[in-house]
Parts: structure tokens; sequence; C-alpha cells
């Protein structure tokens, strides 16, 4: 039996459409080995269902129920057992899935590329998801375009770029030198305006200033679990604050020291990690 959607009863998920019965059934497919399948036809539509690293549907107005099994298959690398290294195996796959892989078009090699490591949240705003939309575009963009104008590196050689590289190349080029934290403290909002990222290797200070606002715990007795002296009548103790700290990195920091043999400045910033002004 087809629904309206023309998707078959029994291979739905959905107690309410499938049956309690069946429904469990699909969702078992899970636990089956790679290469499963199931298929329902009805005139020149037939529904697949195929067990990979998920279970993919796939509907087709072109092939029949079945596969041809000396050539209908896929390479993947996965290990067999979970302990053993992954290696590549053929895994039996529906004709729709490998022809739909040979004539694969740019849209769609695209929103696969798209879809690793993909900048989209969950928003019911429009216009956020088309911000993240043409983020991962550009992404995707640059990616092939690095891949081209990289074909060849200055030895003659072809290099191997992995993309997973290559977005933590572009994240880390974002991010370094830039000198301002982006944090709030209650109502006070670090001001941003005419601040700038600086040149990737530009030396950063650090300096202990008083900072706008009130009292925030102080992060390096936060960190090193540091608490005031219990008063009469208190429960427990409180953590200690300070209207001092380090805008670079945007935290509080002790200016008079509880513990004068580990300063919190310094303790926050050890050695290498600081550049101080001259």
């Amino acid at each position: 039996m087809m629904t309206r959607k023309f998707l078959s009863n029994d291979m739905s998920s959905s107690p309410r459409k499938a049956g309690r019965e069946r429904a469990s059934h699909i969702k078992n497919m899970m636990s089956t080995q790679r290469g499963t399948m199931y298929f329902r036809q009805k005139g020149d539509l037939t529904h697949c269902l195929w067990r990979d690293s998920r279970i993919f549907s796939i509907l087709s107005t072109r092939h029949q129920a079945y596969r041809k099994k000396p050539t209908d298959h896929v390479l993947r690398r996965f290990s067999l057992d979970g302990v053993e290294r992954p290696a590549q195996h053929e895994v039996p796959a529906p004709r729709q899935l490998i022809e739909y892989q040979k004539h694969m078009s740019g849209v769609d090699r695209g929103d696969q590329v798209r879809s690793y490591h993909t900048v989209t949240r969950k928003s019911n705003i429009w216009w956020k998801q088309l911000v993240y939309f043409l983020i991962d575009l550009c992404r995707v963009n640059a990616w092939i375009c690095f891949k081209v104008h990289h074909a060849i590196d200055d030895d003659g050689e072809t290099p191997n770029p992995r993309h997973t590289k290559f977005i933590m190349d572009i994240a880390e080029g974002l991010i370094d030198g830039f000198t301002e934290a982006d944090a709030q403290y209650g109502e006070l909002h670090i001001r941003r305006q005419n601040l700038a990222a600086l040149p990737v290797g530009t030396p950063v200070s650090h300096r202990l200033e008083r900072l706008e606002g009130w009292g925030k715990k102080c992060a390096a007795c936060d960190r090193a679990g540091r608490r005031r002296p219990v008063k009469p009548g208190q429960q427990q103790a409180k953590k200690i604050t300070s209207r001092f700290g380090c805008m670079t990195c945007g935290v509080h920091l002790c200016k008079i020291n509880p513990d004068p043999e580990h300063p919190c400045f310094q303790e926050w910033h050890p050695e290498g990690r600081i550049v101080l002004p001259e």
C-alpha cells in the first residue's frame, strides 16, 4: 500500500503509519550489517531503504527492485568489529544509488561538501539561515579555488590537501592576532568600535588595569579554587572578586593577591603567553 506521498506505510519509522511492530523493525536497521536493503514497488515507482553509515531512503521510477550482485557495490572505509584499523570494504548497494553517484552534478557535490564542517545552526529567524548558507557557500567556493590553484606545488609535485586542515587554517587566520575579548560583564559590554584584527604574528600586550562596571570573580582564583575566608554566620566561602583585570583576555584578576606566592596576573599569563609593553 502506498500513501498519498507515494511512500509505503510498512517502510516508515512512524508508528502511526506503519504500526509499532513495523516501525521498530525499520528503526532496528542500524543494528544490521552495512548493505542491508529493503524494496517496495508499485507500478514504475520503487522505494528502497539502504543501510550505510545511516539509513538512506531512495525513490526511483527508472530502476527495479533488484541488484546485480557481482557489480552493484560501493567502497566504504570502516572497521568491521570496531577494534581493527579502518580499511576499505565492498558494501552491497542498490542500483539507484550507484547511478546517482555516477551522474551527480555540481549542485549535488556542492551540497555534499557544504555538509562537511557546516556552520548552520537551528534558528527560526529566516535571515540567519540565509547568512549561514552564504558562509558555507563561500567556504566551498574557497576550497574549490584552493584545489585548482594548488594542483601543483613549487616542487612540481601534486599535493594532497585535506579539507579539514583547510578549514582549520581559515579559522586560525581569522582569529590569530585579535586582541579584544567579546565578553559581557552584566550590563557592561566591552566597546569594540575602532578595533580591528592585527596582522598575524603581531605581539599582543596584556596589562592589569581597572575595568568598567562591577567587580566580577577573579578567573585565576576561581580556576585554582581559592575562596575568601568564611565569616561568622556564613555557610560557605564566597568567591574572590575584583574590579581589575586583563582587557585583552577579557577576564577579571586580583590586583592585591590573596596569596602573594601566586600573583593572579602572572598565574593567568604563564611564560610564553604574555608580551609585556616596554
